[in-house]
């Protein structure tokens, strides 16, 4: 029962403004999470069956959040993985931004204005997109292989529409007695 990956069944009900659009109502799964393992509880669960104590993988586990903190701010990307050379997760920067050519004709128009020297433009340049219109962040790649290998080895538990684990003993027929008559299609045992 512990190896498996909690879900929930959501409805999504659409707004008017939504539906006036075409949006009709549907169901979807959402992936619940039993717990949050903070960098502690990993680190004692890595020293069991060690010889390493809590606290010498707690030190290698900061100095390793050290390392790749200066990396990607050296613009390099970090990959987090076993020793077989199989990737769990890369982590690289991110930007985004961008300038459209209806922003630099507004603009350009506004400058020329204040200012009727300055012409007119309707097509952006590489150059209007300057570091202020960019956003950065860190974003994180699930490996290919620890995906593939994640999804084989996994099963679903359908749990309560709560944003915390609850088995979903209410909808599934194996838990209602009665005299069994018919399958739930969607009784948490998908695969």
């Amino acid at each position: 029962m512990g190896k498996k990956v909690p879900y929930s069944v959501e409805d999504f009900n659409p707004t008017p403004a939504q539906a006036a659009k075409g949006m009709k109502h549907s169901v979807y799964a959402v992936a619940r999470t039993k717990t949050t393992l903070s960098i502690y509880d990993l680190a004692e669960k890595m020293a069991d069956g060690t010889t390493y104590t809590k606290g010498e993988i707690l030190g290698m586990l900061d100095r390793l959040d050290t390392v790749m903190r200066q990396e990607l701010l050296e613009g390099n990307a970090c990959q987090l993985g076993n020793v077989k050379g199989e990737v769990l997760t890369t982590l690289k920067a991110s930007v985004k931004g961008s300038v459209s050519d209806a922003e630099i004709e507004a603009i350009t128009t506004a400058a020329h204005a204040q200012d009727a020297s300055v012409a007119i433009r309707t097509v952006a340049e590489k150059s209007d997109l300057k570091p202020d219109k960019l956003s950065v962040t860190v974003k994180a790649l699930i490996g290919k292989n620890f995906g593939e290998w994640f999804r084989q080895n996994k099963s679903l538990e359908r749990v309560k529409s709560q944003g915390f684990y609850v088995p979903d003993d209410d909808e599934n027929p194996a838990n209602q007695g009665g005299n069994g008559g018919g399958s739930d299609p969607d009784d948490g045992t998908l695969g």
